[in-house]
């Protein structure tokens, strides 16, 4: 009878009733054997156990599934780390090709401003090209009323270039 764990609670069937509420309180005496058989299985004992638990921030109800599924603390926390960096691998993968696509984006939108602006300006030099060669070809219109009326035109459309200013 001295191998018997007493504990400083009542027992009612496999439930552990306690005085004080604790979130961190195993509730069941299967969880607590299945916790003190994984601190055997891992090499040390209950309380160093509970201690690598607190110290990695895992939960007792963490720590009970992963002894029944067969994964001791130390994989948990192998597998607990790998996840982490894949999910900060992927989060930087992610702010690379975001950046990627903003940086495209801005350039095709200066790209697109600088060809207008380069039309605008060809249009607008090809216009005053025209509008020079109108005004300064001879007239070779015979009917005097539509020579009178194509000076008028030539004098609004482009000033006259006086020669030496």
């Amino acid at each position: 009878m001295d191998n018997i764990i007493k504990f400083p609670t009542d027992y009612k069937g496999s439930e552990i009733i306690n005085s004080r509420k604790n979130i961190e309180e195993i509730t069941k005496l299967s969880d607590h054997q299945t916790l003190v058989y994984q601190a055997k299985e891992e090499g040390i004992n209950y309380r160093d156990l509970r201690a690598k638990l607190r110290l990695h921030n895992i939960s007792l109800e963490q720590a009970i599934e992963n002894c029944k599924l067969g994964i001791s603390t130390s994989e948990y926390l192998r597998q607990r780390e790998e996840k982490r960096k894949y999910e900060e691998l992927t989060l930087r993968k992610t702010q690379r090709m975001l950046k990627t696509y903003f940086a495209t984006a801005i350039t095709a939108s200066f790209l697109i401003l600088g060809f207008s602006i380069y039309q605008e300006l060809t249009e607008l030099i090809e216009k005053e090209t025209n509008c020079y060669e109108f005004t300064t070809k001879p007239i070779t219109i015979t009917d005097p009323e539509m020579k009178e009326k194509l000076e008028e035109y030539k004098t609004n459309c482009y000033p006259k270039i006086i020669p030496g200013t």
